[in-house]
């Protein structure tokens, strides 16, 4: 089993064969495989510092189809401050890093310490921009947390204005609506008093927004 097999394996393809077959593990069998965990989690973990991008990526992956089940509770601090450490060094997966992070903050808040640290790190690097797969739950996610009004991410407007500008009109159309509500909401005393740190065009795609959200309520009284 993997128990045997990843400790032996010294060649990056063989060891990002076996970083695969983890992530198949954890995406395919989810909390019932958690009994097999042991046998390969830590050296998982450990994979998402390795020198080799192919193994960072395999390995940020399978955290990816982990980082919302309960018996992975134990393992999201360290995996968050991996996730961090990676992002922060500018690698080439910052993209699915940032997305994992997010989904362990989301679903594994209660045992990270200092989440905000990771919270704040997981908004920087919206949008996601190349990896389209990613993009789009993860940009819902950040809907998620403003709808709910989260502790942290009520301190954060106009970072959080700047990533939905950016997105508006770039995926979905029902995200693209969430946006519009999120807008008309802040109302326009709570914009002008943002104003001063919105560049020209800026100003003007809030104000387009705006439209585009008066229409969409006017249709949906029709």
């Amino acid at each position: 089993g993997l128990q045997a097999f990843l400790p032996i394996i010294k060649e990056p393809f063989d060891r990002n064969l076996a970083l695969c077959l983890a992530g198949h593990v954890l995406e395919k069998l989810g909390s019932q495989g958690s009994w097999s965990w042991p046998a390969f989690l830590d050296m998982l973990l450990e994979a998402i510092k390795d020198a080799d991008v192919w193994i960072r990526h395999a390995a940020v992956t399978a955290v990816l189809h982990a980082a919302q089940l309960p018996e992975f509770a134990p393992f999201a601090d360290r995996a968050a401050e991996l996730l961090h450490s990676v992002i922060t060094e500018g690698n080439a997966e910052v993209e699915i890093a940032a997305a994992v992070l997010g989904r362990l903050c989301r679903h594994q808040a209660e045992h990270i310490l200092d989440v905000d640290k990771h919270h704040m790190i997981f908004l920087t690097s919206l949008p996601i921009a190349e990896d389209l797969d990613l993009a789009g739950p993860s940009h819902e996610l950040l809907f998620e947390f403003v709808q709910e009004e989260h502790s942290f991410f009520v301190k954060q407007i106009e970072r959080i204005c700047r990533v939905f500008l950016e997105i508006y009109d770039q995926e979905t159309d029902a995200l693209s609506s969430k946006i519009c509500l999120f807008f008309l909401q802040l109302g326009q005393d709570r914009l002008r008093q943002l104003q001063p740190s919105f560049s020209e065009q800026q100003w003007k795609r809030i104000q387009k927004i705006l439209r585009d959200a008066n229409q969409l309520s006017t249709s949906s009284k029709t």
